[in-house]
């Protein structure tokens, strides 16, 4: 677990350091940071019994828990243009407001000191239609690459 943490932190870095000004690419960023504070977590609560460990392991779950499948979701909307072009560049402070709230409502309803605990049928509630709607778009982008048609022409030869 210790080299999962690492790698997601130092992939998150050389994310954001090549291309620091482009918003998809830091949000890109933030989900390796926010995963990789999940694996941080579990290597801190395995080392010890010291509750100085147990106090920073706690927030690093709810981190990976709440902010990952948010960034996720902002960068596939950010990677595919929509705060750019569409319905949702109108208004693109409102909807990244709306698509925070379930984050910050989890926080305000399931505190993390002084134990992680969270109702995961509530975070199961928000999280999967995020996750799925992050992997949709990344897919439509996917399918309407220069590449996909390269792979698409070299499958149908075959």
């Amino acid at each position: 677990m210790v080299f999962v943490w690492i790698s997601l932190w130092f992939f998150g870095g050389l994310l954001f350091f090549s291309h620091p000004r482009r918003e998809d690419v830091r949000w890109a960023a933030a989900v390796c940071w926010f995963s990789g504070a999940g694996a941080m977590g579990v290597v801190l609560r395995e080392s010890g019994e010291e509750r100085w460990l147990k106090n920073i392991a706690e927030p690093a779950f709810s981190v990976a828990h709440y902010l990952a499948p948010f960034a996720l979701v902002m960068f596939a909307l950010h990677y595919a243009g929509y705060f750019k072009k569409g319905f949702l560049s109108q208004a693109s402070y409102i909807w990244k407001l709306i698509l925070a709230l379930p984050p910050i409502s989890m926080y305000l309803l399931y505190p993390i000191f002084p134990s992680f605990t969270t109702n995961y049928v509530v975070l199961t509630c928000w999280v999967a239609p995020y996750v799925l709607i992050a992997n949709s778009v990344l897919i439509s982008c996917c399918r309407r690459s220069k590449i996909f048609l390269v792979f698409e022409n070299v499958w149908s030869s075959l």
